[in-house]
């Protein structure tokens, strides 16, 4: 019986971590569904591997020999919420304070500033591959 190998091509997340996948937003603590939906590109997108060239990048220019390569927690945190707003691609029911909230790359960056445990989810989305892989 001949051995059956597996196709590499069939796990090969950049093209659909490009056209992004939809995260179902939980409750932080409940778990249950909010009715939100977020449309996020993922790790292995080119929009994600940019935007984390453009922030080494930034760094390393800022580097001087006998130095060490340092960045402060704040601009650790900017560079974070940068990448994931960048990686969002679009919303449903997203509301704040009673009134709905329309996606832009700067309300996602303000919204994932606010609210910790929606950054959480969202980070560990775009990083898990099988959210990117034909089920």
């Amino acid at each position: 019986m001949a051995e059956r190998l597996l196709d590499l091509g069939n796990l090969d997340t950049v093209e659909t971590a490009e056209k992004g996948a939809t995260l179902e937003v939980m409750h932080p603590t409940d778990n249950v569904p909010l009715g939100i939906a977020i449309t996020l590109a993922g790790a292995d997108s080119d929009l994600y591997q940019k935007t984390q060239n453009r922030t080494i990048n930034k760094r390393a220019k800022r580097f001087r020999p006998g130095q060490s390569l340092s960045f402060t927690v704040e601009e650790q945190e900017e560079n974070t919420l940068n990448l994931l707003a960048t990686c969002t691609l679009g919303w449903e029911g997203v509301v704040v304070d009673g009134e709905p909230l329309p996606y832009s790359k700067e309300n996602a960056k303000e919204l994932y500033r606010r609210f910790r445990w929606l950054r959480e989810q969202v980070d560990a989305f775009i990083g898990d591959r099988a959210n990117f892989l034909s089920k």
